[in-house]
């Protein structure tokens, strides 16, 4: 962390210029507080090198600068200035709902979240951390969630916890306002991390658990679709799904025909399941959201916000 006092001090976008030479992307900022008359800036710049989805080694790392200022008050006006111009939310004005699946992909869900946390203290939002111990816990925890103390609900995971938060939202008795005041993050901890890979293949991130926590702690948000899957028959089943509806092999690599013991040395079962799929395949339908059998699955759309 560098400690600066040089009064040239400016915003000139793009670039925050902070005094003795040193300048800050202002799109890089992720947070900015003030103590006693220190600022503090925290950002999350990219290697400069190329970028990409899948398979890239370039991810963001944390970085701190400080700036002494005269006094208090000068810093102080200085954080509202540093997070208008960088977009940033007011530090503490998000109150975030964290759940982490501890056996996402390779049981990944705490190591990831224990590397982009700091990300998380940086952005001064106000965390409530939860760790999953049970299928179908974090669905009930998104029912159940107060609007009123939740402004986003954040998934270290895969795509199924995701799909959990999602159902357990869209069949609150208050779906629509729930819909409406809360955004959604996924910090990517899975095995195929389908969603996080198209939200940050379209923002030009790479495909890391940092690249996730440096969208989501600017508050950057995206609208995404999402349908509801009506079964005829079985009691009527019904849910809500993004990303795609698949049917027949598509789906029996990914497991949800039958969860396969290859599933263990993920990800490699993808590969290891598709020769066995076409003799086992049975009369479903697979998706990346509900796993509903059956053949019969028209679908309504809605939307709502997701962070990377």
């Amino acid at each position: 962390m560098a400690l600066l006092a040089d009064p040239s001090f400016s915003i000139r976008p793009p670039y925050l210029h902070c005094g003795q030479g040193q300048t800050v992307r202002l799109d890089d900022l992720i947070g900015v507080s003030a103590t006693d008359g220190l600022l503090t800036l925290h950002a999350a710049p990219r290697p400069d090198a190329e970028g990409g989805c899948c398979g890239s080694d370039t991810q963001r790392r944390l970085r701190s600068l400080c700036v002494r200022f005269d006094g208090a008050a000068e810093a102080e006006r200085a954080v509202d200035d540093v997070s208008r111009a960088a977009g940033l939310p007011r530090r503490g004005s998000r109150r975030l709902l964290v759940l982490i699946n501890p056996r996402s992909g390779e049981q990944q869900g705490v190591a990831a979240w224990e590397e982009v946390s700091d990300f998380f203290r940086a952005s001064g939002a106000i965390l409530d951390v939860v760790t999953t111990s049970a299928a179908g816990e974090a669905q009930q925890r998104a029912f159940n969630v107060d609007l009123t103390s939740t402004d986003a609900i954040i998934c270290v995971s895969g795509d199924g916890l995701i799909h959990e938060v999602v159902n357990g939202l869209m069949t609150r008795p208050d779906a629509g306002a729930a819909m409406a005041s809360l955004s959604l993050g996924v910090i990517p901890a899975g095995t195929g991390n389908s969603l996080s890979c198209s939200i940050l293949k379209a923002a030009g991130e790479s495909l890391h658990a940092t690249s996730s926590a440096y969208l989501v702690c600017r508050g950057a948000t995206t609208t995404l679709d999402l349908w509801r899957v009506e079964q005829e028959g079985e009691g009527g089943k019904s849910g809500y799904a993004f990303l795609s509806l698949e049917w027949a092999l598509v789906s029996a690599p990914n497991g949800f025909v039958h969860p396969p013991p290859a599933r263990r040395v993920s990800p490699r079962h993808f590969r290891l399941t598709v020769p066995t799929a076409p003799v086992r395949t049975r009369r479903r339908i697979s998706t990346s959201g509900p796993r509903l059998g059956g053949a019969s699955a028209p679908f309504a759309s809605t939307s709502m916000r997701f962070g990377a």
